[in-house]
């Protein structure tokens, strides 16, 4: 059997981050999912990221972790798969923007990029698995 692709291994992330997020009720991640990769060229991953960390909205954190999770796994060929010390006691999305914050140019660009590519996994999956939200 041959190797999966990065391309393949993103997929497979993805669709099960959305599918997790089936059995929960996700809010407004639908809405998130969309609006990230514009932020992201925007406003940079870190500053990105920080927002979605930030913000009081389950949603948003859910998003933060996933793609948090994706460019600290080894299969993401980031610079940031490498732990640090005194990291044990932060959520993913804390320890990628520590890392963020430390690391070189390249590395940011590189973890920036495959961000997009695993955000639009993210999005294609969201739409077509998860329901809007309702108005109430």
């Amino acid at each position: 059997m041959t190797a999966q692709t990065l391309e393949q291994k993103r997929a497979k992330h993805a669709l099960d981050q959305v599918k997790a997020l089936q059995k929960d009720r996700p809010g407004n991640y639908l809405s998130y999912v969309n609006a990230l990769p514009a932020a992201i060229l925007m406003n940079g991953l870190g500053q990105a990221l920080a927002t979605e960390r930030a913000a009081s909205d389950q949603a948003h954190h859910k998003l933060a972790q996933h793609v948090s999770d994706w460019l600290l796994s080894p299969e993401a060929h980031t610079r940031y798969d490498t732990p640090v010390s005194d990291e044990a006691q932060l959520d993913a999305a804390q320890r990628l923007l520590g890392r963020i914050v430390a690391g070189d140019q390249d590395a940011y660009l590189w973890a920036q990029t495959e961000a997009i590519a695993y955000v639009n996994w993210l999005k294609k999956f969201a739409n077509a698995f998860l329901d809007p939200p309702r108005e109430e």
